[in-house]
């Protein structure tokens, strides 16, 4: 009977490890949680990383997706498209909330600067792509621009003389980019979502291409 205990013990420690994929949060922010199954008598562990903070290159393959981040910035990648939209948006929109970076009494804070909404219905196969935003401050200052550009083509701008503008693209869709320049410092300037690799990418410093 005891030659069976070590085996029983391994089978309740992977069990206790098993991830609990109902509480999975990814955040185009920077931020990815979860907390594993509860198993009695072990307790629930809670896993809570800051991406965006990440000094040396992190590794995690958590409910089918792969999250990755290094001080250049983080990306999501998932088994197909779909996957990635329902687990980051709520299955027919995108939203992207843009924060900003200031110090508020010695301390970083990070103050909601616009709402971005990227639509792709039925996984980009029948309607066309819009990408949308506003304001939710007054954070970003006037000059502050904001482009598209898919499949390498030429820029949208989505944000131009202090006003958003609502785009479309048609929904063959390989690489979508987003760029921000503002002179107000943003948690990611470049966003590159790749549909054929199903991966969504976050990149802190990217300069505004010319065209």
């Amino acid at each position: 009977m005891l030659r069976f205990l070590p085996a029983l013990f391994l089978l309740s420690t992977a069990a206790a490890a098993d991830i609990d994929c109902k509480t999975l949060i990814l955040d185009n922010n920077g931020y990815l949680g979860y907390q594993t199954v509860e198993v009695f008598p072990n307790p629930v562990q809670k896993t809570a990383i800051r991406l965006n903070r990440q000094t040396q290159p992190l590794r995690r393959e958590v409910c089918g997706f792969t999250v990755t981040a290094d001080q250049a910035g983080y990306s999501f990648k998932a088994k197909n498209i779909k996957a990635l939209v329902q687990q980051l948006g709520t299955g027919s929109s995108w939203p992207f909330r843009v924060v900003g970076m200031q110090l508020v009494g010695g301390r970083l804070d990070y103050p909601d600067a616009a709402r971005l909404d990227l639509s792709l219905p039925e996984g980009l196969m029948h309607t066309d792509v819009r990408f949308t935003g506003y304001f939710n401050s007054l954070y970003l200052p006037k000059d502050a621009l904001m482009a598209v550009r898919v499949n390498g083509g030429p820029l949208k701008p989505l944000l131009y003389n202090g006003t958003f503008r609502s785009i479309s693209f048609g929904p063959k869709i390989n690489t979508l980019e987003l760029f921000i320049q503002s002179s107000k410092p943003v948690l990611w300037e470049k966003m590159l979502l790749d549909v054929g690799n199903s991966r969504m990418s976050f990149i802190k410093k990217a300069a505004m291409p010319s065209k």
